[in-house]
């Protein structure tokens, strides 16, 4: 019995050494944060991190500059130590440090600093866009996780029209370059606009974020086009 109850607590606590490795500061905390950084003799600019599980469950991030119209701009890697994580893009760095209630941050680009304090927001703020889907919306989004074949897996919705049965589908593909499934360039959210009008006509879309980007796992910095 002693035995036992001993291998049990031996269990129970690998189960909760595991629990904890993959807890971090991104997990602990996820959603829009977003703050300021002042450019000497330039302007100020907002800068947002979007901090999310992948598909794949991992924890992950991208970031936004939403005064310059980026949005989901892709990270090269993600480190964590403790509460303070580290989000890496080929030309700068963004440090989160967690304060109680905020993220004290630091971005560092082409050898210069510049501190800022991140608080968690809704939504970044975009230019309104006329052509932006609006509600109601007569379809319905599922979210998806579709797996490839080389262990990635894609983060993805589904539009699919309400009242129909058996709709045509289409699949909208990417071009080169990084995106997410909503195509996004300079605050103009292509294929999501794409989507809506289909899916109001009767048409099945599923569009999805290229391996690397949004929530899809995989290296965005090295991918092909359309994947």
């Amino acid at each position: 019995m002693k035995a036992t109850i001993l291998r049990t607590l031996s269990i129970a606590t690998l189960f909760a050494a595991q629990a904890a490795a993959q807890a971090g500061v991104v997990a602990d905390h996820p959603g829009r944060w977003m703050g300021e950084i002042t450019i000497p003799n330039g302007p100020v600019l907002k800068l947002g991190a979007d901090l999310f599980s992948r598909a794949d469950g991992s924890p992950w991030a991208s970031m936004a500059s939403p005064d310059q119209g980026q949005y989901d701009l892709p990270l090269k890697a993600l480190t964590e130590n403790g509460g303070s994580a580290d989000l890496v893009l080929p030309f700068g760095v963004l440090a989160l440090t967690w304060e109680g209630d905020h993220f004290k941050g630091m971005w560092k680009q082409g050898g210069e600093s510049f501190p800022l304090t991140l608080r968690q927001v809704a939504e970044f703020p975009r230019q309104a866009r006329p052509q932006t889907p609006q509600a109601p919306f007569p379809y319905t989004d599922e979210t998806l996780a579709i797996a490839g074949g080389d262990g990635v897996k894609l983060g993805a919705t589904l539009s699919v029209p309400k009242g129909v049965k058996r709709p045509p589908a289409v699949v909208l593909v990417h071009g080169s370059g990084p995106s997410t499934r909503d195509a996004d360039i300079a605050g103009h959210q292509h294929f999501r606009v794409l989507a809506d009008y289909l899916a109001r006509h009767g048409i099945a879309v599923l569009r999805y974020d290229k391996r690397g980007n949004g929530r899809s796992s995989g290296d965005a910095h090295h991918q092909q086009a359309g994947r």
